[in-house]
């Protein structure tokens, strides 16, 4: 713009906002000498790390124009630190797996653009690459054998692809005629390991050691969510509005809740179609976007129901009995199992959808949407520290590895971060 503007405005990025709208708040700056402008704007409540500014310039005659700059907030000692970032072709939207043990462990990323990869980190630079596949697009995490040497990647090409841990090279495939939108399970069963997962309307169990299908349970709704095990049972939610415990042998049904009712658009709108189920001391944890329930493992009963929308981000069992939910909106609470009584609840106000929540000794960091990583003591439900890692949004279930903990984005970018 040749000639000096009428008005120059600044506003924080809405960086928060998802699947909504936003009003911007703008800041008129103070015109100075020449082509300069001054004025200042409250930061305080950003996460350290990379942030942005929205800048809009007017014109005498109303013409504007508008353009985003990006500034770096501190952090402390108590805050995650930006180690490393590798990028792939397409979006990280499926959580990293980890293969190997030990300090030969490394972690798995898949990615839509169908790249698998096996990255080493490494706390002192970047990671090591030790191999990489290519199969057709990836939108959930890769499940890991119990020895950690066999991939189990799902696609949206229709596949279900067994890949070696050592070096990615393809053992088995299968064809499950369908969309692999689920994150698949790996349970002992019968004394040897099986594959759990949806594809379309159908439920597959296949051998983990050669891809041969067990049993096929069709029609019982879409689910792009992920099954848990007990080893005698496999339970899972779907857009028909059931929660659902299969015989882990057979296939056949054991039992069948309702988690919703209504018209079939209702159903399939308010169900688990996204839920991964938790299973641990014989009670199971589903969820729609209006509840959760505890239902006993082997008959379905309900133990106990609380309100919120928790679907979305896993349930994470703890050793002692209790869990941590995470809701759509950010609302973190510790229940126990047994009664669904609550220890503690603390509203991180973000938005949290798969990525969820790990937990690295006393501290669970949630992953939101918007890029940010928030740590939360296990305790009492305190925050511990913060980062704003990536300014792209996240669905990917982070990882930890040592001290480095390792998440993926939409635009990519696998990142590996210091925790405190």
């Amino acid at each position: 713009m040749a000639a000096r503007p009428a008005r120059v405005a600044v506003d924080l990025y809405p960086q928060s906002v998802f699947g909504g709208t936003s009003t911007p708040v703008w800041q008129n700056l103070s015109a100075g000498e020449g082509h300069e402008w001054n004025g200042s704007i409250d930061v305080s409540s950003l996460a350290p790390g990379s942030q942005r500014l929205r800048l809009q310039v007017t014109g005498a005659d109303g013409t504007w124009w508008e353009d985003t700059a990006r500034f770096e907030m501190d952090r402390t000692a108590a805050d995650p630190r930006a180690r490393w970032r590798y990028r792939l072709s397409g979006a990280v939207q499926g959580g990293i797996a980890v293969i190997g043990a030990g300090s030969r462990r490394a972690v798995v990323a898949g990615s839509s653009g169908g790249t698998v990869v096996a990255l080493r980190p490494d706390g002192h630079g970047s990671p090591a690459r030790l191999w990489s596949a290519q199969v057709g697009p990836v939108y959930r995490r890769p499940a890991v054998d119990a020895a950690a040497r066999t991939l189990f990647v799902p696609s949206s090409d229709h596949r279900l692809y067994a890949l070696r841990a050592a070096d990615g090279h393809e053992k088995w495939r299968l064809d499950a005629g369908a969309p692999v939108l689920s994150a698949p399970l790996v349970a002992e069963v019968d004394g040897e390991e099986r594959v759990f997962f949806s594809a379309g309307r159908s439920l597959f169990a296949v051998e983990a050691r050669s891809g041969h299908r067990r049993w096929t349970v069709p029609d019982r709704g879409f689910s792009s969510g992920r099954a848990a095990s007990d080893g005698l049972r496999v339970y899972t939610a779907a857009d028909d509005g059931y929660a659902r415990a299969h015989d882990a042998t057979t296939g056949e049904e054991l039992w069948a809740f309702a988690m919703a009712t209504g018209t079939e658009n209702h159903v399939a709108l308010y169900s688990g179609w996204d839920n991964v189920v938790a299973v641990d001391g014989g009670v199971v944890v589903v969820g729609s976007v209006a509840g959760s329930w505890g239902l006993s493992a082997a008959t379905g009963a309900v133990l106990w129901k609380l309100a919120g929308s928790a679907m979305y981000a896993p349930a994470v069992p703890l050793d002692d009995g209790s869990a941590l939910l995470t809701t759509e909106w950010g609302v973190m609470s510790r229940i126990d199992l047994a009664t669904g009584a609550e220890r503690w609840r603390t509203d991180l106000a973000v938005r949290v959808f798969n990525a969820g929540v790990v937990v690295n000794g006393a501290t669970a960091w949630a992953q939101s949407v918007d890029g940010r990583l928030l740590g939360v003591d296990l305790t009492d439900g305190t925050p511990r520290g913060r980062l704003q890692h990536s300014l792209a949004y996240s669905f990917s279930t982070p990882a930890i590895v040592g001290d480095i903990l390792v998440v993926g984005d939409q635009n990519g970018i696998v990142a590996g971060i210091d925790l405190p």
